[in-house]
């Protein structure tokens, strides 16, 4: 049953767009056969190995949650440029996706913003949190229902915190920079509301695409998946699991869409939301190609849950277990609200008119809500990293 719902999910997910405009084609191409048995035969590359073959420095770092969830982080200490390696340089934290973090950040090559952050003397770091294929729990597997009882209010009270701390304790730095796109601008917020002594360990916030406020979207596939997780959502996030959805999705890809396949003419779905997010044909081979190419991406079902909750109520709040259980965990009913007046560290946001999952209606209201926001940008289409960096650094 639950494998059904989140298959139902999914396939709205994917198939749904409210964009009048895409650069999505409606036939498939010898070209994007040749795309997905590329796909296919990097599927599963270590991410640190795809920085190295574009060019640049790479680590793997290992932290361990007070929670016990052992995550990791990658880093691009230093970019192309002829600066001296051994400079001390501004440590840079960016968080993604909540499914793949990791390649979420990287999907447009020599465009991507760490890409573009290290070349302009930053010290980058990307975290990858709790549940992805790199995790792992010093006391429950993955098997174990206890590994996936998480939501937000975890990864935000537990993950970003320790990302912070570990990067401030090995380069000696006292602040960071933060820079959340999408998910990421939801999960600092939690951090920072739940822990208001964090402020104090981050100089600058960028905002990029915040989906904070996510009631606004325009996104007829997400509004239907939340209307269809509030009908369902009480049997779907009572038992901690794993969100079932295909983990491999470059070799799913391609056994779907190689040129033997008999249903090539569905391939083209599962690319139109990366496509439309961008709205620019001259990215399209590129995000498809890097968005699949890692292979690997897997979450808790409370992380949907929590999502479509906040989709459906337009409200940024804890995780409702419903009136019983709230009563216990937050000593009200329903789950409290999260106090964005808590979060003080000097921000800037980036939208875009294109954008149908964080609309300007979205972003306005964030911005009405975090009293410390110093730059409100708006580009069309949604091609933030190279025209956001100059705003980050003057902020």
């Amino acid at each position: 049953m639950c494998r059904i719902i989140s298959f139902i999910i999914l396939t709205i997910l994917f198939t749904s767009s409210t964009l009048k405009k895409s650069s999505v084609k409606d036939v498939v191409t010898k070209k994007d056969v040749k795309l997905f048995e590329k796909i296919a035969n990097s599927s599963g590359r270590p991410v640190y190995l795809i920085v190295r073959h574009d060019g640049y420095p790479s680590e793997m770092h290992n932290v361990t949650t007070q929670d016990g969830y052992k995550i990791n982080l990658l880093r691009i200490p230093y970019g192309k440029s002829k600066l001296n390696p051994k400079i001390l340089r501004r440590p840079v934290l960016i968080i993604c996706s909540y499914i793949d973090p990791l390649m979420a950040c990287l999907n447009l090559q020599e465009d991507s913003l760490p890409y573009v952050l290290a070349d302009a003397g930053f010290d980058v770091w990307i975290g990858d949190f709790r549940g992805t294929n790199l995790s792992s729990h010093v006391k429950y597997n993955k098997t174990d229902p206890k590994f996936w009882d998480y939501s937000h209010d975890e990864v935000g009270y537990y993950d970003i915190p320790a990302f912070i701390d570990y990067i401030l304790g090995l380069t000696g730095r006292r602040r960071l920079y933060y820079v959340g796109i999408s998910y990421g601008t939801q999960v600092i917020c939690v951090a920072l509301a739940s822990r208001p002594e964090y402020n104090q360990k981050l100089r600058k916030i960028a905002f990029l695409a915040p989906t904070v406020v996510a009631g606004h979207s325009k996104s007829k596939g997400f509004m239907y998946s939340a209307m269809l997780s509030g009908l369902t959502g009480d049997v779907l996030g009572k038992t901690p699991r794993k969100f079932p959805g295909v983990e491999n999705w470059g070799a799913e890809y391609h056994r779907l869409c190689n040129a033997n396949s008999t249903k090539l003419q569905v391939c083209p779905t599962f690319y139109s939301k990366q496509a439309n997010l961008l709205a620019n044909p001259e990215y399209e081979d590129r995000v498809k190609y890097r968005n699949l190419m890692a292979g690997r991406r897997s979450t808790s079902m409370k992380m949907y849950v929590h999502f479509f909750q906040q989709l459906r109520n337009a409200k940024f709040a804890h995780y409702d277990y419903g009136g019983t259980e709230n009563q216990k965990r937050y000593g009200t009913k329903k789950p409290p609200l999260y106090d964005l007046k808590k979060v003080s560290v000097p921000s800037i946001t980036v939208y875009s008119d294109g954008d149908e999952f964080a609309p300007p209606e979205v972003n306005h209201y964030f911005c009405n809500l975090d009293q410390n926001f110093q730059a409100d940008s708006h580009f069309n289409p949604p091609i933030f990293e190279i025209r956001m960096l100059r705003l980050f650094i003057r902020a």
